[in-house]
């Protein structure tokens, strides 16, 4: 495909026409689109955090007007803590996807569109960051595949990886399954315990709020991190859960002592692909892995994706430890403007140094 034109947009000016375009293009992506970008989540969160209005969405269309591509970007004066002007895919702290939304078949046609968008808006940058995108991902393929043609830079400033799902997983141990099992037996046995599902819109209000009670009530609430301690975060939580339960994109799960839940959570879902959310659990009852027991039904009663990804760091030990597959995670750094390349490859060597001093220095 050619012949895509791409632009900047504010979302706060958006008219109903394009934000009609937008979720046309959200369907369009299929299940490989990126719900952290859908017109649902991306609106209330820029609303939110996008605090002096520098974000921008950068869509390419056809001439008909029909959007194939879309990501959202705002200036930035540093890579990690190394000076570096470039324009950087916007994201905030719960989100934990930064792929584009792009039409299945348009990925170089819209690659070829954003670059070309800004390598005329980039007098004084040099790069294009992207961070937070799973290397398996077409759109982050066709990306590098794109540069590699044109001869543009493309550099991976960061690796990491998450615990994930996939149909042909390894299981989990026997001996951690077993003792899953008889930490449920134990906690039935001595209190009476019930697992139950979101099913109803009228319920959303009620559920989001028990769960930002009940993760406030732990140790992220003592810290200053819970979603409650923040009305932005809580914002944004309360209309994720409005809106992605009507949107059919969200799904909530509970593990519940009577009325009482003592475990929750929350994931996005996109046709056979599924992204971690938000998860807590009641320290009291930290005896019977409360969280683990609740992971363990929505891997048993949820109808498999292809992948779940957890949406995790490598710190959580317990999830690494049942899920036991990984995916590569990426943050990219593209060249653009059409001069001072040698100023960009300066920058991507002294950001090589700085990472790898790093890592000696964590090794020591």
């Amino acid at each position: 495909m050619t012949g895509l034109i791409a632009r900047f947009m504010s979302v706060a000016l958006l008219g109903p026409h394009e934000l009609g375009r937008w979720q046309e293009l959200a369907i369009a992506a299929g299940e490989r689109t990126n719900p952290f970008l859908e017109p649902w989540y991306l609106q209330v969160a820029l609303s939110r955090f996008d605090e002096h209005g520098r974000a921008r969405l950068l869509v390419a269309a056809d001439e008909d007007g029909n959007w194939h591509g879309l990501t959202v970007c705002a200036p930035s004066l540093w890579l990690g803590r190394m000076p570096f002007a470039n324009y950087a895919g916007w994201q905030h702290a719960n989100q934990f996807v930064g792929t584009p939304l792009m039409r299945d078949g348009s990925e170089d046609a819209s690659w070829q569109a954003f670059l070309c968008a800004l390598d005329s808006a980039s007098a004084t940058r040099l790069g294009f960051t992207l961070p937070t995108v799973p290397t398996d991902d077409p759109a982050i393929a066709a990306l590098s595949s794109y540069c590699a043609r044109t001869g543009r830079r493309f550099d991976v400033v960061r690796r990491r990886s998450r615990a994930m799902l996939q149909d042909d997983s390894v299981p989990p141990s026997a001996k951690r399954l077993a003792r899953l099992a008889s930490q449920h037996r134990r906690l039935d046995r001595d209190h009476g315990c019930r697992f139950d599902v979101l099913t109803e819109q009228a319920h959303v209000d009620r559920w989001a709020e028990e769960f930002l009670a009940l993760e406030q009530s732990g140790w992220k609430g003592k810290e200053g991190s819970a979603l409650a301690c923040d009305p932005r975060t809580r914002a944004l939580f309360i209309s994720a859960m409005r809106d992605g339960v009507a949107a059919g994109r969200l799904r909530a799960h509970a593990l519940r002592i009577g009325d009482r839940a003592i475990a929750m959570t929350t994931f996005l879902v996109c046709g056979g692909r599924a992204y971690g959310f938000k998860t807590c659990y009641d320290e009291t009852f930290a005896a019977f892995a409360p969280g683990l027991l609740l992971l363990r039904e929505v891997m048993v009663t949820f109808d498999r994706p292809v992948a779940f990804d957890s949406c995790t760091t490598s710190s959580n030990a317990a999830i690494e430890e049942m899920w036991q597959d990984r995916r590569e995670i990426i943050d990219v750094c593209v060249a653009i403007g059409r001069k001072r390349r040698w100023a960009f490859a300066f920058s991507m060597w002294l950001n090589g140094l700085w990472a790898a001093g790093k890592r000696r220095r964590a090794s020591a």
